[in-house]
C-alpha cells in the first residue's frame, strides 16, 4: 500500500454523498462543473493529517462524478489521493 506524505490521504470511494450529514442537507446539483460530494473510506493518512485517520468515513469534494484528487491503481484496486483540505466532513 502507499504511505502518503504531509497532509495527503489515500481514499477508497464507497458511494454517493449522504443525503444528510447531521442536520445539514447536501443537495445534488446535477451539474458536472459545480462541486458536489462523494463518500470515501480513508485507507492511509499522512503524518500531518489531523482529523481523518485510517478507517474513517469521509465526505470528499467532487466535480461531477470525479473526486478532487488523483486516481491511482494499487494492488488492482482504484484508490484516490487527496489533500486534507478537500475533506468536507466526517461521517459518523
Amino acid at each position: 500500500m502507499i504511505r502518503p506524505l504531509h497532509d495527503y490521504l489515500v481514499i477508497e470511494i464507497i458511494g454517493p454523498p449522504p443525503g444528510k450529514v447531521g442536520a445539514i442537507f447536501l443537495p445534488d446539483t446535477g451539474h458536472s462543473s459545480e462541486a458536489t460530494t462523494c463518500t470515501g473510506l480513508v485507507i492511509a493518512a499522512g503524518p500531518k493529517v489531523e482529523k481523518a485517520t485510517e478507517g474513517t468515513k469521509v465526505v470528499v469534494k467532487a466535480y461531477g462524478q470525479h473526486p478532487a484528487c488523483d486516481e491511482l491503481i494499487v494492488d488492482g484496486k482504484t484508490v484516490y489521493m487527496t489533500r486534507e483540505e478537500h475533506i468536507v466532513g466526517l461521517v459518523e
